[in-house]
C-alpha cells in the first residue's frame, strides 16, 4: 500500500506492545518506526493528563485549574479540588501494595492491604512493624514497637483507657481524675498536696517523717515502736490538746479543759503531784494518806478507829447520825441526817422533799425557826414513800412545830416524832 496517507490507513482499535508507530527522528531527518512498548518505556518529557503544563514527570489534573505552587521535587502530581486520590483495585485473594525501595531492596518500606484479612500492614527495614484492622492498631510482634523515642515524643495523648502489662516510665505523671492501682506501687518519694483517703492499711517499713502536724482522724495503732522528735507533738483537734515530751524522762498530756481516763483500774507506781484540785466520785485508798495541807470534807464516814497524834479541834457540834442545824428559806430536797431550820417568814410557804431512796433508820428533823408555819405553811413531800403509813404529803400548819422523821420501811414509810428528840439548849 504505497504512497498512502496515514489518515487513510485502516483504524486499529487495540494495540499490542510490539505494534509500531511512525516517528520522525529529528537527528537524522528521517521517518522511522517505534513499538508502543518502547515509546512508553522511556518518555523523554513530562506527561500531563488533562494538564497542558505538567509540573512533574506525570501530572494528572481532574478539574480545570492546576496549582502552580506545587513543589517541583515530586515525580507525580494528582490534582482534584473535589476529591483527589489514587484507586487500587484487586480481587479478594490478592493484596494492594505501595512499595518504597532502595538500591538493594524493592520493599525496604511498604504499605499493603490484604483483602482476605481486611487489614493494612506497614513494613519498615524489610519487616512488617504494625498493622491496622477494624478498630485495632497493633504491632506485628508483641513488645516490639515503640511509640515515640527519648528524643522525639508525642505532645498530648487522649485515650479512654490504658492497659499496661509492663513498666510505665515517665518524667512526670499528672492525673486529673482517679488512679486505680490493683498491684503494688513502688514510689521513691511521695509528695501529696491534698488529702489521702485509705480504705485499708498503710504499711510503712521505714521511718514516717512529717514536716507539719500529723492528724489521725480514725485513731492510731502500731505493732512496732514509733519515735517522735524531741520537739514534736501528737496533736488532737487543735494545738491546745496534745501529747509531747518537754523534758527528758517526762511525758506531757496537755488539754485546755479536761483529761479523761476511762479504765477499770489505773495503776500508778510512782507519786501523784497535783498542783490543782482532784475531783473524784469516790476515792478508795488501800494504803496511808498523808495530807500536808487542810482537808475540807463535807461528810466523813469512818468505819474503823481514829488515831490522832495531835489535837482534834471541832468548831461546831459533834453529832452522831445528825448534822448541825441548817437554815432553809425555799424549796429543798433533804438528805439523811439533815436538821433543818425552816423559815417561811422570810419568803413564803415552801416544800421540803424527802429522800427518794432512804435507808432504814435514816432521820430528818425540821423546826419552825420563825414561828410562822400557821401563816405560811410548810409542806413535807413524801417523794414516793409513805408518811405515817399514808400516801399523802404532810402539811405543817402549827407555829413553833418541831418534828423528827425516821424511815422504817417501804411498808410503813416515815414515822413522825413530835418533840421526841433531845435538843441541847445551847444549840438553839
Amino acid at each position: 500500500m504505497a504512497d498512502s496517507k496515514i489518515s487513510a490507513l485502516t483504524a486499529l482499535t487495540s494495540a499490542a506492545a510490539a505494534d509500531v508507530l511512525p516517528i520522525v527522528d529529528t537527528s537524522a531527518t528521517a521517518t522511522k518506526k517505534m513499538t508502543i512498548e518502547n515509546i512508553f518505556k522511556n518518555i523523554p518529557v513530562s506527561v500531563g493528563v488533562n494538564e497542558g503544563t505538567p509540573l512533574a514527570k506525570l501530572h494528572v489534573t481532574r478539574d480545570a485549574v492546576n496549582h502552580s505552587t506545587q513543589s517541583s521535587l515530586a515525580p507525580i502530581f494528582v490534582e482534584d479540588d473535589n476529591r483527589p486520590g489514587i484507586f487500587f483495585s484487586g480481587n479478594l485473594n490478592n493484596i494492594g501494595i505501595i512499595q518504597f525501595g532502595d538500591n538493594s531492596s524493592i520493599n525496604a518500606g511498604e504499605i499493603f492491604y490484604a483483602h482476605s484479612d481486611d487489614k493494612f500492614s506497614f513494613r519498615c527495614a524489610g519487616t512488617v512493624q504494625a498493622t491496622l484492622a477494624d478498630g485495632v492498631l497493633a504491632p506485628e510482634t508483641d513488645s516490639d514497637v515503640d511509640l515515640g523515642t527519648t528524643s522525639l515524643r508525642f505532645k498530648d495523648t487522649f485515650v479512654d483507657s490504658i492497659t499496661v502489662t509492663g513498666e510505665v516510665d515517665a518524667v512526670t505523671l499528672d492525673i486529673s481524675g482517679n488512679a486505680d492501682i490493683d498491684g503494688i506501687t513502688n514510689l521513691d518519694v511521695v509528695d501529696i498536696d491534698g488529702a489521702v483517703n485509705m480504705a485499708t492499711t498503710a504499711l510503712v517499713t521505714g521511718v514516717l517523717t512529717t514536716t507539719a502536724a500529723t492528724v489521725f482522724n480514725g485513731g492510731f495503732a502500731s505493732n512496732a515502736d514509733s519515735t517522735m522528735g524531741t520537739d514534736k507533738k501528737i496533736q488532737f483537734r487543735d494545738a491546745a490538746i496534745h501529747i509531747s515530751s518537754s523534758a527528758d524522762g517526762q511525758l506531757d498530756l496537755v488539754a485546755d479543759t479536761e483529761i479523761q481516763i476511762a479504765a477499770t483500774t489505773i495503776d500508778i507506781n510512782g507519786a501523784i503531784n497535783a498542783s490543782g484540785e482532784i475531783i473524784a466520785a469516790s476515792l478508795d485508798i488501800s494504803g496511808a494518806i498523808d495530807v500536808d495541807g487542810t482537808s475540807n470534807l463535807d461528810v466523813v464516814d469512818i468505819d474503823g478507829a481514829v488515831d490522832m497524834a495531835s489535837t482534834l479541834t471541832v468548831a461546831q457540834a459533834i453529832n452522831g447520825s445528825l448534822k448541825r442545824w441548817t437554815a432553809k428559806t425555799s424549796a429543798y430536797t433533804a438528805v439523811a441526817g439533815d436538821r433543818l431550820l425552816a423559815d417561811t417568814a422570810t419568803t413564803a410557804a415552801f416544800t421540803i422533799t424527802l429522800p427518794s431512796a432512804p435507808a432504814v433508820g435514816d432521820e430528818i428533823h425540821i423546826l419552825d425557826s420563825a414561828a410562822n408555819f400557821d401563816n405560811a405553811n410548810l409542806t413535807v413531800a413524801r417523794n414516793g414513800k409513805k408518811i405515817q403509813g399514808a400516801t399523802a404529803d404532810l402539811t405543817i400548819t402549827t407555829e413553833n412545830t418541831g418534828i423528827g422523821l425516821v424511815f422504817m420501811s417501804d411498808t410503813y414509810g416515815w414515822r413522825i416524832l413530835v418533840d421526841a428528840y433531845d435538843v441541847d439548849p445551847t444549840e438553839l
